[in-house]
């Protein structure tokens, strides 16, 4: 099925909306670790639920979602790469950002020790969602939808900031340090056509951030 652009723009916003607006219950209905992690994967699934729906329909395709695979020697040095810096603008960064823009959040992580039993099962099943769910989405629905009007850089630099307004409720410092964090993975992506680099590192990238 052939598709006009702004037909897939739309389908792009129906399987985002869910990140964007989840932040709102974290802002206006403080949860405890459980209640957030109810409200997080649930906007998870809706994420995965509308990109298999327009999968199955024949609406996107592989490509659109940039899951080509890499010879795994290619793999695991982009992944080493991706992840070594994502680390460091995660740690890093992150800081710097919450020292120069303190107090500005909106909302606040729940305290994920009380997990208890559960905890392994987040640190696992939980982040991988969220790793998932956010690269099909920015470096990969919606980055191949931006190379397709704009220069390779423009396209980075939209699906980066976009990627990075999903966190807005945590304020500034989050928005920019997801930003800056998304910007080697959507040149990888460019030039290796492959999703699965950025989708591993962004995984570790949260494991160590959660752990």
């Amino acid at each position: 099925m052939i598709m006009r652009p702004y037909s897939l723009w739309i389908l792009f916003i129906a399987a985002s909306l869910p990140l964007y607006l989840n932040d709102l219950f974290y802002i206006y209905m403080p949860l405890d670790a459980i209640g957030w992690i109810i409200v997080d994967y649930g906007s998870r699934l809706l994420v995965f639920g509308a990109l298999i729906v327009f999968v199955a329909k024949g609406l996107i395709g592989r490509n659109d979602l940039a899951l080509s695979w890499l010879p795994l020697d290619s793999l695991i040095g982009w992944t080493l790469l991706l992840s070594a810096v994502g680390i460091a603008i995660d740690h890093y960064t992150s800081s710097a950002l919450r020292m120069l823009f303190h107090n500005s959040a909106l909302a606040s992580y729940p305290d994920f020790s009380k997990l208890g039993a559960f905890k392994p099962i987040d640190l696992t099943l939980g982040l991988f969602m969220t790793a998932l769910s956010e690269e099909l989405l920015f470096r990969g629905l919606l980055l191949t939808l931006l190379q397709r009007t704009l220069s390779p850089m423009s396209a980075i630099v939209i699906s980066t900031l976009l990627f990075g307004l999903i966190h807005w409720c945590y304020g500034p410092s989050s928005i920019l340090s997801a930003a800056l964090w998304g910007l080697l993975p959507a040149l990888i992506v460019i030039r290796t056509h492959s999703l699965w680099p950025a989708i591993i590192a962004h995984y570790l990238t949260d494991l160590v951030d959660f752990w």
